[in-house]
C-alpha cells in the first residue's frame, strides 16, 4: 500500500482484492472511511477464519506496533 503513496499522496484510498465479494447493500467502505476521517490513520477489515482456512486467505499480525515499518 505504501507504493500508493505516489499515486495518491495524501488523499485516502481503498485497496479492494479482486477475490473479495461485497454486497450493494454493505456499507463496510464507506464506515471504514468515516473511521479513518474520525481517527486518522489507516484502516483495515479484517475477517477471522478457522486454523482449517487460514492457508485459503492471507494473514494479519495484529500485534505488531506502530514501530513496525516493514
Amino acid at each position: 500500500m505504501l507504493c500508493a503513496r505516489h499515486h495518491v499522496g495524501d488523499q485516502p484510498f481503498a485497496v479492494l482484492l479482486g477475490d473479495d465479494l461485497i454486497d450493494a447493500r454493505e456499507t463496510l467502505l464507506s464506515r471504514m472511511f468515516q473511521v479513518r476521517e474520525r481517527y486518522a490513520g489507516g484502516v483495515a477489515a479484517l475477517m477471522e477464519v478457522g486454523p482449517e482456512q487460514i492457508h485459503l486467505c492471507g494473514c494479519a499480525r495484529p500485534d505488531l506496533g506502530p514501530e513496525f515499518t516493514g
